[in-house]
């Protein structure tokens, strides 16, 4: 598990999330839906309804980095 912060660009070692039961609901169906693609990059993004808070998810594959852009594997390496 790797967390990035996208207002400062560190990696965070942990997070707390205030979700809504609808929220929540759609996290799952998107993670559902992530491990159920059998892709080893895909994502998601799961928005508040005023689409102001942004959930990104990310599923990746640790020795397999094609398509991640140089700033995601860094993270994924280092955890920095």
């Amino acid at each position: 598990m790797r967390i990035l912060s996208n207002d400062s660009n560190h990696a965070l070692k942990g997070v707390t999330l205030y979700l809504t039961m609808n929220e929540a609901r759609e996290l799952h169906s998107s993670l559902e839906s992530l491990m159920d693609s059998g892709v080893h990059v895909n994502h998601s993004h799961i928005n508040d309804v005023e689409y102001t808070h942004e959930i990104t998810v990310v599923i990746y594959c640790e020795n397999d980095f094609n398509g991640f852009n140089q700033r995601s594997i860094k993270l994924i390496q280092e955890d920095s």
